[in-house]
């Protein structure tokens, strides 16, 4: 019987450049990020050992060992003592200054996202809620509850709360395996335009730890989004708890200010009331 081939063997699919001015440690740091993105080796897969890229691929022992260092200093590698060197979980980046939606932006980096509706309903807005969508209190409101996927595992859980008045029918559409604001742009002519966004350091209740697949205690990511319109109606108001240990964030500084953020615990037990 022929032996299974060994997909984490990346020699057969790099290419190194001695004659390219990016470095061969560079080289091969992008080589291997690509590897992953196109499937080729996944979380928790054993890489070939420093001495065997080094030689296989004829650079350098100095040279992989850079490479290896420096994906394992950003939690993409890490190493087993005495068993090897390990594909870690790769950590989500989002840039907070881009308005693409959540699915989108993702998905323009190679990553897989899905949804699991918790709920999905309209209902009337409470005092609480109108204030914050500023609508009338027990105007319609569309709430969606769901759990996000990215590579097949829990990434998010996210309330969102949508004016049902502009938005007849949302919840006829897939909004399951869809993108929320492609909907909102390409079937309805509504086309988020801004959005202003606070993020708060807090740690999982037992609810939170069990739809992200986390330990109760663990840190995560809170974060409150209001979305509006050009002509400043609010679109979207949402609630977000994100793994801590998944998520990266990307702000810009420098011409103007882009992302602020408020250093204070948040208890956000009682945020679910809203809906």
């Amino acid at each position: 019987m022929p032996r299974p081939q060994n997909r984490s063997d990346l020699t057969t699919k790099i290419h190194l450049d001695n004659g390219s001015p990016l470095p061969l440690y560079e080289q091969l740091k992008l080589a291997i990020l690509e590897a992953v993105q196109r499937g080729r080796i996944t979380p928790n897969q054993r890489l070939p050992s420093e001495n065997t890229l080094s030689r296989k691929l004829k650079i350098s022992r100095m040279s992989v060992h850079r490479a290896y260092q420096e994906l394992a200093q950003q939690g993409i590698l890490f190493a087993r003592p005495g068993k090897g060197t390990y594909l870690g979980t790769l950590p989500v980046q989002q840039d907070l200054t881009d308005l693409a939606g959540f699915t989108a932006d993702l998905e323009s980096k190679g990553r897989k996202v899905q949804s699991r509706i918790l709920e999905a309903r309209i209902l009337a807005a409470s005092s609480l809620l109108a204030e914050q969508m500023e609508i009338p209190v027990g105007e319609e409101v569309v709430l969606l509850d769901r759990v996000r996927m990215v590579d097949g595992q829990p990434l998010a859980r996210e309330k969102v709360f949508l004016p049902h008045r502009l938005l007849p029918g949302l919840l006829n559409h897939d909004l399951e395996h869809g993108s929320l604001f492609k909907t909102l742009r390409e079937f309805y002519g509504r086309d988020p335009h801004h959005a202003e966004e606070t993020m708060a350091v807090s740690i999982a209740d037992r609810e939170i730890s069990r739809f992200l697949e986390i330990k109760i205690g663990d840190p995560i990511f809170y974060m409150e989004r209001t979305t509006r319109l050009a002509d400043q109606r609010i679109i979207e108001y949402g609630l977000s708890w994100r793994r801590g240990d998944r998520c990266r964030y990307r702000v810009q500084i420098g011409e103007r200010p882009v992302f602020t953020m408020d250093l204070q615990a948040v208890d956000t037990s009682s945020v679910p009331a809203l809906g």
